[in-house]
């Protein structure tokens, strides 16, 4: 089994997902061709011991719909859908190296990630609503529902509401970022015209 599959495993988890390939080779003018394998089946079973073993994968993304094998002109060749990992999921990582084994995909290949970006998984995986019920209701009307995208969406509802525009806060010591919603009605500033002179 090639040392890379695992390398690209790890970054498409970590990226937006993606298809790896056995059993096929690519020429020099970017075409691809069958090579197939010589024991598909041996090869499903050691796929399968591999990656439930954590200390060569940390996390198992996969189930039997996410692996088929086909035949091409004779060939078997082995396609491996791999999913984007879940925030709470992240870093998907291998060889039970955290820093030295979490990759991600970048156009058509397997970079190493840096330590920020690994914290900063780490970070963004503690995800938990404080208030379910509130977090709740904002998916009922359609806000919060992406990662890092349920901010503008508030202040957009708040708007098309006529709302009083939400008043965000922050603190250190501890760091605290704190977002007050009202659901009154903004207050219309009348100005006096000025008197015109005849």
């Amino acid at each position: 089994m090639p040392v890379a599959l695992w390398e690209s495993y790890s970054s498409f988890a970590n990226s937006n997902g993606g298809v790896i390939i056995l059993g096929v080779g690519e020429r020099q003018d970017g075409t691809w061709y069958t090579t197939g394998l010589k024991n598909a089946d041996k090869l499903k079973r050691n796929f399968w011991n591999t990656i439930h073993d954590t200390k060569k994968v940390s996390m198992n993304l996969l189930s039997d719909k996410n692996i088929e094998s086909y035949k091409i002109n004779g060939d078997t060749i082995l396609v491996i859908y791999v999913p984007r990992a879940k925030r709470d999921q992240k870093p998907v990582y291998i060889n039970n190296d955290l820093f030295g084994g979490t990759y991600r995909r970048d156009w058509e290949g397997d970079y190493h990630c840096s330590k920020a970006e690994i914290k900063g998984m780490l970070r963004d995986g503690i995800s938990d609503p404080r208030n379910k019920t509130l977090m709740k209701m904002f998916n009922m009307i359609g806000i919060g529902e992406r990662a890092e995208s349920g901010i503008p969406d508030i202040y957009q509802v708040w708007e098309n509401e006529g709302w009083s525009a939400p008043v965000v806060e922050e603190s250190c010591n501890p760091d605290r970022t704190r977002l007050s919603l009202e659901f009154t009605k903004k207050q219309t500033i009348k100005t006096k015209e000025p008197k015109r002179s005849r």
